[in-house]
């Protein structure tokens, strides 16, 4: 049985932000991509971060040690790749919608999201 349930009023069970989005991606310098992360909090503050792969995969190894209990609830990240990527853009995009379903399924997650794992990502 599948039972939804409608937590929009409920302020005070770990959730903090209400929307998460990956709007743009940049290659920096031919070497790397950033990807803009966009947070809008419950109260309505706004959070942008630069981030790369390599911080979600950070998070998502740091959940799955903070969080053992809920590694169902953590989605796989998007397949590493080498820099011969960064001139394919359907690539990128790709990988930007699946770090976007990432971050939404982790931020948007209250037990997930107050994890000192997930502090860390957003403070540096």
């Amino acid at each position: 049985m599948i039972v939804l349930e409608d937590r929009s009023k409920v302020l005070n069970d770990g959730l903090w932000a209400n929307n998460v989005e990956v709007p743009a991606y940049q290659v920096v310098e031919g070497s790397y991509v950033a990807y803009d992360i966009q947070i809008t909090t419950v109260s309505g503050a706004r959070i942008q971060r630069w981030k790369r792969y390599l911080d979600f995969d950070r998070l998502k190894t740091e959940l799955l040690i903070e969080t053992p209990e809920d590694k169902l609830a953590i989605p796989q990240l998007p397949p590493k790749s080498s820099n011969k990527n960064l001139d394919n853009a359907y690539f990128l995009k790709v990988r930007q919608d699946r770090l976007e379903y990432f971050a939404k399924c982790v931020l948007l997650n209250p037990d997930l999201a107050r994890s000192q794992a997930v502090r860390r990502f957003i403070r540096q």
